[in-house]
């Protein structure tokens, strides 16, 4: 009874923080996109430039901590110890506090130098707006740790949902006001990044709420023992470091684009066509391409407390069926939806960009829908690979392996570097090394990440075996998509965005059927995954009488 109740916790988990995760992801494109729009691509970066510096500073000081809290919450939760949940959380929210408040006073104090950094001197204002942000994502991100170690993921997902409404409300709607005002870009552009501010303060008041309201709760003290203060701290922070160094020299990748894409390509093209192509990247292939990446990491933040309560009573057995079920799940939900936004690449910006900002010429009738669309098929594919990352990594973090992890980021770092260096100075490449360079990089973490797996902690995913079934599902897939797209523009025509709409629609559906059939027939989700999910029991049953599935007694 206790692994079943695991087991659905892990899944009803990843549900939920999926869920939520789809809905902030929206969230997000409906603000970007119609921002874009609105504020133009200058304004836009200005935004990004305040942005990016905030991201630097905000994974350096948020990323470690809630996945350390995280780990030590289940552990402690597992084996009893009560009182030591409650001390864990005191001690991680003082340091958390002590880090955001640094972090934003450097934030403040050297706005004008990141600012001129960047060669956007007129950024400085946006960047002091989004400043104070540091402080309270660091409380927020040690709230959600303590939740999602008592694998609670509906909190951390409508805190979530709080952040990303107040960003689009707030933040549009500041833009909106400064726009009308005729007030400078640049200003624009820190009253649109004023709802981000807003949005992670209103998600502390919430979370902070919600916290008291769970401590009023009795809690028994079931074992007097616990880990001294300076212990906690000391594994708190043993833990934190490592990732935070890995989510640090993953965000290498990113910067690589910055200053090798535009240095490079404007020999071949001119600084100009240069700059477009970088913003065509950067502004709308990557803002697509990361999110399904960003929805299905639910599953690995969602694995990390389940393995670590088996790991904790040793139960090695249960620990091997958990990381292997959110690799599986990962690949069954990654795949389809990697080859179907390869396929489906021009349609689906041809929807969600408005014309004005696709039909840009670049250089020599090439146009920005043309430069995303071929970036886009080729990152898509990155999809699997930065999935398979998220999970192996919760994976590695979960068998305490994170000083490892960074060994496999700067691979993957190296490898991206070396691709970047060499593709984009081939005339014929061009912007499109840029995405082979990044799709290389998390393969080769993902494999440096597998091999640590199997040869330090004797854990063997064989993710070959696991991969086969969903890609030959995914392959149906992307194809019938791909057939249905160019079945319905040849029917109701490609006269513009709503066509477009149409028959990316349509041709999601068809492939999501495809996908859903062919899994079902090869028997590519196996009866204990299926069990696992809400209402599992009851869509095995149907599953059954449909003939999909084959009942065992002792499955």
């Amino acid at each position: 009874m206790e692994n079943k109740n695991i087991g659905k916790s892990f899944a009803a988990g990843a549900l939920v923080l999926m869920l939520s995760n789809v809905v902030v992801k929206v969230i997000g494109a409906l603000l970007k996109i119609p921002l874009t729009d609105l504020i133009t691509l200058e304004g836009m970066a200005y935004y990004s430039a305040a942005y990016k510096i905030y991201s630097i500073l905000f994974l350096i000081s948020t990323t470690g901590l809630p996945i350390a809290v995280s780990r030590l919450v289940a552990k402690s939760n597992a084996l009893g110890r009560r009182n030591e949940v409650a001390r864990i959380f005191k001690i991680t929210l003082t340091i958390f506090a002590v880090v955001g408040t640094v972090c934003s006073l450097i934030m403040l104090a050297f706005a004008d130098s990141f600012a001129a950094s960047s060669s956007m001197p007129e950024a400085n204002i946006a960047i002091r707006v989004i400043a104070p942000t540091i402080l309270f994502i660091c409380i927020v991100s040690a709230i959600r740790g303590y939740f999602q170690g008592h694998q609670e993921m509906l909190t951390t997902g409508i805190s979530q949902l709080i952040e990303a409404l107040m960003k689009l409300v707030i933040g549009y709607g500041a833009a909106y006001y400064a726009m009308q005002k005729g007030y400078p870009l640049y200003i624009v552009a820190a009253y649109a990044i004023s709802g981000v501010t807003i949005g992670v303060v209103l998600s502390c008041i919430f979370l902070t709420i919600a916290y008291f309201y769970k401590k009023r709760s009795p809690i028994p003290c079931t074992d007097p023992k616990s880990m001294s203060t300076k212990r906690i701290a000391k594994r708190l922070i043993m833990i934190a470091i490592p990732v935070s160094l890995t989510s640090a020299a993953l965000y290498l990748a990113g910067i690589i684009d910055l200053f090798t894409i535009v240095s490079i390509l404007k020999g071949h093209i001119g600084e100009t066509a240069a700059t477009l192509s970088y913003s065509a990247y950067t502004n709308i292939t990557e803002t697509l391409s990361n999110m399904p990446s960003s929805i299905i990491y639910g599953v690995a933040i969602s694995a990390l407390p389940a393995v670590v309560a088996a790991l904790a009573k040793k139960n090695m057995k249960r620990a091997e069926r958990y990381m292997r079920s959110a690799m599986h799940l990962t690949l069954i939900l990654a795949l389809p939806c990697a080859l179907g936004m390869s396929v489906l690449s021009r349609g689906i910006i041809s929807f969600v960009y408005s014309s004005s900002t696709t039909s840009t010429v670049i250089t020599n009738g090439v146009t920005s829908l043309d430069v995303a669309s071929g970036t886009l098929s080729i990152l898509a594919l990155g999809i699997i690979f930065i999935t398979m990352y998220s999970t192996t990594n919760a994976l590695m973090q979960s068998n305490g392996l994170e000083w490892y992890t960074i060994i496999s980021v700067l691979t993957g770092v190296a490898v991206k570097l070396v691709l970047s260096l060499v593709l984009l100075n081939i005339e014929s490449v061009g912007i499109y090394g840029a995405p082979i360079g990044t799709v290389c990089c998390y393969a080769a973490a993902v494999y440096m990440n597998n091999r640590f797996l199997r040869t330090k902690a004797g854990v063997k995913l064989n993710v070959i075996s696991l991969m086969i079934k969903p890609l030959i599902s995914a392959v149906g897939c992307g194809s019938g998509a791909y057939i249905a797209y160019n079945a319905v523009i040849h029917i109701i025509g490609n006269g513009g965005r709503m066509q477009n709409a149409i028959a990316v629609a349509l041709a999601m559906l068809f492939g999501a059927f495809i996908y859903a059939f062919v899994i079902l027939l090869i028997k590519g989700l196996p009866e204990h995954e299926i069990k696992l999910l809400p209402k599992g029991e009851k869509i095995f049953s149907l599953l059954v009488k449909l003939g999909f599935m084959e009942e065992h007694k002792n499955a």
